[in-house]
């Protein structure tokens, strides 16, 4: 995949699945909500750092986290910034854990291979009690970790949908 897809693709997601706090500094996302989402609690550095020196950017990083209670955490994928960032974290003791993957296909071709069964389709541009209840019961989420889990959603920038 091209790196400026990838890009893009993150830069959506972050955009959709927001944190409580975000703070800016430069390029890069100091993201932070609590709970267990590790999207919504980690860096997002995929625009160049605004320290030119990379240690004291993540000096910069660790010290936002601390003052939360947090463990600083890198939301890593081939566009991060800088180039050097995986291999520096390593050397600072950090590991890769939670790994995902990103496919993309287009909607004509994902529709074709799809026997769904006929099925009404609703789609809201508000979150509903109904859909989250839903979303919930199919997710398996721990009860404590609905209202942060109901935050996340209504950060949702528009435009958005729930079907």
């Amino acid at each position: 995949m091209v790196i400026d897809t990838v890009r893009l693709i993150e830069e959506l997601a972050a955009n959709a699945w927001r944190p409580e706090t975000e703070q800016h500094v430069g390029g890069w996302r100091f993201r932070y909500t609590g709970g267990e989402s590790r999207r919504v609690n980690s860096v997002w550095p995929n625009r160049p750092p605004a320290a030119p020196d990379l240690g004291e950017m993540l000096a910069q990083v660790e010290t936002f986290y601390t003052r939360r209670g947090a463990i600083p955490r890198y939301q890593m994928c081939p566009a991060a910034q800088p180039e050097n960032l995986a291999q520096a974290l390593e050397d600072r003791g950090f590991t890769f854990s939670a790994h995902t993957d990103v496919k993309t296909t287009d909607l004509d071709s994902l529709l074709a291979i799809t026997k769904a069964p006929e099925l009404e389709i609703v789609a809201t541009p508000v979150l509903t009690e109904d859909w989250f209840a839903a979303y919930t019961t199919a997710s398996g989420y721990k009860t404590e970790r609905l209202p942060i889990r109901w935050g996340i959603l209504t950060r949702v920038g528009p435009p958005a949908h729930f079907v």
